[in-house]
């Protein structure tokens, strides 16, 4: 058997989506006798550490943070350094603004994948803590954080969460995020829980060239076993925009898609 056409019928295999649903474990603790040493001990250090670089500790007020950041330290091995998160009103421009804000500050500070985000929530405004897996997204891709929620009545999502404007959110049960979780641990007054993520069919959109086209080319790539649809454009600019529109717009309800064109800013090096 040709070793070539033995390559391409393993490829062109389909073994389902190679991916391992995350798990998040939610730790009971009193707000008035959190330590920050003990956020530590209890949240998996990043992949290839024994240990974290420093502790990014990210509020918006409250009694938690400020009780907090008060209380001495004794393991002084980590630095501890506080962000507070500026004020969004519900505005998607202020809370993109927002995040990137606070991510900039960790940044200047010397904050790297080493490095542990602790999202400190308030028991008066518990849909801030949809901002805690956002924080492990821009600019990192992979940092841990850890969500200490002061909410009493109901358990955070670590999958899927929204900032108060509901237009940033994130479902990491869609398997197009490979089954990635922002989320390291989570921590408060609720009884102590595992969630384990439930990842949904891996449904792409079909791109396949028609028939005898010569100015698209599907592109052979896969990532854990996912197809993705990706092709090349040989044609004119304008009519490639309008036929990715017309695919996309033909995949998806009316009403149901939120193009967002581009999302943040160019920066010369």
């Amino acid at each position: 058997l040709d070793s070539s056409n033995t390559h391409m019928a393993r490829f062109d295999a389909a073994p389902g989506p190679q991916l391992k649903p995350a798990k998040v474990r939610y730790h009971q603790v009193d707000g008035n006798s959190l330590t920050i040493g003990h956020v530590v001990s209890k949240t998996p250090p990043p992949p290839g550490s024994t240990s974290f670089h420093s502790v990014e500790v990210v509020h918006a007020g409250g009694p938690v943070a400020e009780r907090l950041r008060r209380a001495p330290r004794i393991d002084a091995t980590y630095p501890v350094r506080f962000h507070e998160l500026p004020e969004t009103g519900c505005s998607p421009a202020r809370e993109f603004a927002a995040i990137f804000e606070v991510l900039e500050g960790m940044m200047l500070a010397k904050a790297n994948r080493q490095s542990l985000v602790l999202w400190v929530g308030r028991p008066d405004k518990p849909e801030l803590d949809g901002f805690a897996g956002f924080l492990g997204m821009l600019p990192f891709r992979g940092i841990s954080v850890a969500l200490v929620s002061a909410d009493a009545v109901r358990y955070p999502d670590p999958f899927s969460y929204r900032t108060p404007s509901g237009v940033l959110e994130h479902d990491a049960n869609d398997p197009a995020r490979m089954g990635k979780c922002c989320v390291s641990a989570m921590f408060g007054p609720l009884p102590a829980r595992s969630f384990t993520a439930r990842l949904r069919e891996w449904a792409p959109i079909d791109v396949q060239p028609p028939a005898g086209c010569t100015e698209l080319l599907r592109l052979p790539f896969k990532i854990a076993g996912l197809p993705l649809p990706m092709i090349t454009y040989a044609g004119e600019y304008e009519k490639g925009v309008a036929a990715l529109a017309e695919r996309i717009s033909a995949a998806y309800p009316a009403g149901a898609l939120c193009p967002i064109v581009s999302c943040g800013e160019m920066r010369s090096a």
